[in-house]
């Protein structure tokens, strides 16, 4: 949290995760068992090509979905980097870890994985739209890092926020091995290289709650609960409509002026976010309280 609000880059070591068992041959199981619909699921990077290949989809999944022993042996020979997405939607570890991390309901929390054969470059120079946590699961990975954010407060609704290739203004070198962690703030320049063994990491995105989603929720309540407010523009003035929907928004504004209104509703929506990861998907509940985690 300290390293979100400072917006810098950390390195966390011994063994952060020690409870999560998700690892190398749990991907490839992974890799070969899951069936695999489209290119938002997962991902191919070649080795010194910028962004994903589209090319290496159609040739490596089939049409079934599958993705064979035979053709992942291919791809680590070629040095091409694997990427998975909502990797917690696909493994019961991976979801409780992210039920777990997103209990706050300050971050939400999402998880990918990427695994990069020997020597190969995981993904081009690029930012993230939200804080990541990379942790490294087995072999080890160089990364390059920029100092300071190129893109302020980088959001997923920002289209221009993931460009094909970023420079590089001041970088500093972390080496991440199984065990460690590195958080990396989102619109900070980077990226990573596997050593000499196959590299798989986890990569935990972290999308902090922002004002903008606090007064979004809040006019998304305004038009579920005050019928005015659905009303046409054209109805002002008939059908009974004594006052129109803008002259009490007018109002609402003035309401939604005030810091410590808006910081209570902020509070609010990060007790409702929390509640919604209070249990597992076994019905277990990972804490009594909500309120005793913020």
């Amino acid at each position: 949290m300290r390293s979100h609000i400072e917006g810098k880059t950390a390195f966390l070591s011994d063994k952060l995760l020690p409870g999560n068992d998700f690892c190398l041959k749990s991907f490839f199981e992974l890799l070969r068992d899951h069936r695999w619909r489209n290119e938002e699921e997962i991902r191919f990077y070649a080795n010194g090509r910028e962004g994903p290949c589209s090319d290496t989809w159609s040739k490596a999944i089939r049409p079934n979905g599958s993705l064979n022993l035979d053709t992942l042996i291919h791809l680590k020979a070629s040095k091409t980097s694997i990427y998975v997405k909502r990797v917690e939607l696909m493994d019961q570890r991976l979801r409780e870890l992210a039920a777990t991390l997103a209990q706050t309901g300050y971050f939400n929390v999402t998880i990918a994985a990427m695994y990069s054969p020997a020597g190969a470059r995981s993904t081009p120079s690029h930012i993230d739209v939200c804080d990541v946590l990379a942790v490294q699961l087995h072999g080890t990975k160089k990364w390059k890092v920029d100092s300071f954010a190129q893109t302020a407060n980088a959001h997923p609704r920002q289209s221009e926020a993931r460009p094909e290739s970023f420079e590089f203004i001041d970088a500093s070198e972390h080496t991440t091995r199984v065990g460690d962690a590195l958080f990396i703030p989102r619109g900070h320049v980077h990226h990573a290289m596997a050593n000499e063994r196959d590299s798989l990491h986890l990569v935990i995105n972290l999308l902090p709650l922002t004002w903008f989603d606090v007064i979004s929720e809040l006019v998304q309540d305004l038009g579920d609960t005050d019928e005015t407010f659905r009303s046409s523009v054209l109805d002002a003035g008939h059908q009974g409509h004594s006052r129109p929907a803008g002259i009490e928004s007018s109002s609402w504004l003035g309401r939604i002026s005030d810091l410590d209104a808006l910081r209570e509703a902020a509070q609010q929506m990060m007790r409702a976010r929390a509640r919604e990861h209070m249990t597992n998907s076994f019905g277990q509940l990972f804490s009594k309280s909500a309120d005793d985690l913020l």
